[in-house]
């Protein structure tokens, strides 16, 4: 008997849908800030933050393409949102719907480290450049 209950992968893969656009939101909301601003280097920050959103939309890329190998469907359930502290989503595996929801303020703090992540994984790749 097959499980309705999406394995470990599914999950994982699951959460980064919906956290990914999440993120890119807080990103593009930031880059937007960047360009209102006039400072020096703000063109290099510009440029970062542009590659950063790059960076994610090619993770994003990737777990849609492996949900959609896996026949999983996500979709953001708008009846349920906009009260209460959670963002709720819906999601289609194995013929079987369940749901995720996201409390608000656990997203914001997973979205503060994943930012940090790939500023990370940035200044790795500058360090590596700079190495060479």
């Amino acid at each position: 008997m097959t499980s309705t209950k999406p394995t470990e992968v599914e999950s994982f893969l699951i959460h980064e849908y919906v956290m990914l656009p999440l993120l890119i939101k807080v990103v593009e909301s930031n880059l937007a800030k960047l360009k209102a601003e006039r400072r020096p280097l703000q063109e290099l920050y510009i440029g970062v933050t542009n590659v950063m959103i790059d960076k994610i939309n090619a993770d994003l890329t990737e777990v849609r393409k492996s949900l959609r190998e896996l026949n999983i469907k996500v979709w953001e359930d708008k009846s349920k949102n906009g009260a209460g502290n959670a963002i709720h989503y819906r999601y289609a595996c194995r013929g079987y719907e369940h749901e995720l929801a996201l409390i608000r303020e656990q997203a914001k703090a997973e979205l503060g480290v994943r930012l940090g992540k790939y500023a990370q994984k940035m200044e790795d790749a500058a360090k590596n450049i700079t190495d060479k």
